[in-house]
């Protein structure tokens, strides 16, 4: 035998936060790695490309290898 009552649960009433924080992210920068040159012309060139087409871009030039 089952029985159902309906009704005899507690309702629940949601209820918001009386005000709402808003908390934003720190900006975090990156950096992201397009090539690897043994020729530094090679680097030179693509820098200027993609400068040319609006992107913040740098090479530099290390003895160490990759």
């Amino acid at each position: 035998m089952v029985i159902f009552f309906a009704g005899c649960a507690e309702k629940r009433v949601y209820r918001p936060p009386a005000k709402v924080i808003e908390k934003r992210l720190a900006h975090m920068g990156y950096t992201v790695q397009v090539g690897a040159f043994s020729n530094v012309e090679n680097a030179v060139r693509l820098t200027d490309l993609l400068k040319d087409r609006g992107l913040e871009a740098f090479y530099y030039v290390t003895r160490e290898g990759l």
